[in-house]
């Protein structure tokens, strides 16, 4: 929407409200009101059916996702498409969990257990199940296998909490930190919120080493940024020196902004950083399905995780600028550390 010329992008602004608005009280099992389904119809009718053919989903009827979280904001924005979207729960070694039947639409859950399945909440917050699709073991690794079955039990791994009868995915269990706040974070609820910005690819939320407080790394959707940035004017080469402007920091800011109010006080990101390179599926900062490997992350990024928490206003970091004669020149560059309008409040 944001390259449609300003007609189509006031047709947007003026009725997709209005499908949210439906799909809104959907969720939340209400009826809408008159007004809003009235509206809602004529962004069916003129809005809606486009941006599904876009997609490729104009005769989607069945939608699951699995994985990581599904952005609250991602799952409302497709049920106002009409598409009924749901979020699933399983993993490989214990199989489903939830599944289409038993699983309600709702945001903030992958709904509830198969019928017949055994499952439990561990005194450590762990989601643990038992069902005739638990695997039988690693290939050759007894050790690993009795970590995670135990008595017939799978320990997945993940945190999770039961409310009314639902499942609600938190977050790996060795991703949560308890914060010196006395809150306890869950990098991914506010990662997958990020992403769901059209200016944000990748985000990485930490607490440093100590859990003073919740701090986000940023890498930039360089396409959308570079065409905001052209229709603001402003100048740039090159990745790195787009992502360290200050315009599109105030950019990326508002994002984040606009997310923490969704998360307790202490919770809140304080402090971004506009990486300027992409993370590396090739390097190992990332899976294949582009998940972040934490641990790979916080090492090679050492130096900017003590920048960050040793209240540094700056990161010196050399990027590639091109190759000569076999070698891949560099040069450095100073990233910014920001400090988030609110963030402390």
């Amino acid at each position: 929407m944001l390259d449609v010329d300003p007609f189509k992008r006031f047709i947007f602004r003026l009725l997709m409200p209005a499908a949210q608005r439906l799909a809104d009280s959907r969720l939340k099992g209400e009826a809408p009101g008159i007004g809003t389904s009235l509206v809602a119809g004529l962004a069916r009718l003129i809005l809606v059916g486009r941006i599904r053919a876009s997609l490729g989903l104009s005769r989607a009827r069945i939608c699951y996702s699995t994985d990581a979280i599904l952005s609250p904001d991602a799952l409302r924005f497709y049920h106002a498409l009409g598409l009924p979207l749901k979020s699933l729960y399983g993993t490989t070694e214990g199989g489903p969990l939830t599944g289409a039947k038993s699983n309600a639409v709702r945001p903030d859950t992958v709904g509830r257990p198969f019928d017949g399945t055994e499952m439990r909440i561990t005194a450590a917050g762990e989601i643990a199940y038992r069902t005739p699709a638990v695997f039988k073991g690693y290939y050759k690794d007894a050790e690993q296998t009795a970590s995670v079955l135990r008595d017939g039990w799978f320990h997945s791994g993940d945190a999770g909490i039961v409310a009314d009868g639902e499942i609600r995915f938190l977050d790996r269990l060795a991703s949560l930190v308890r914060l010196a706040s006395g809150d306890t974070l869950a990098p991914q609820a506010i990662e997958s919120r990020l992403r769901f910005s059209p200016y944000v690819k990748d985000a990485w939320v930490l607490s440093g080493t100590s859990g003073k407080y919740a701090s986000a790394i940023i890498v930039i959707n360089f396409s959308t940024v570079a065409r905001w940035a052209g229709k603001k004017r402003i100048s740039f080469t090159t990745f790195a020196e787009l992502s360290q402007k200050p315009e599109v920091y105030d950019l990326i800011m508002g994002e984040i902004e606009r997310i923490n109010s969704a998360f307790p006080p202490g919770c809140r990101v304080r402090k971004l950083v506009n990486l300027p390179r992409e993370f590396d599926p090739d390097a190992g900062e990332l899976t294949k399905t582009r998940n972040l490997r934490r641990h790979v992350l916080e090492e090679r990024y050492r130096g900017l995780i003590e920048s960050i928490y040793g209240e540094s206003a700056e990161w010196r970091i050399d990027v590639p600028v091109g190759r000569q004669e076999g070698r891949t020149e560099t040069r450095s560059l100073c990233a910014a550390i920001a400090s988030v309008r609110g963030g402390a409040s």
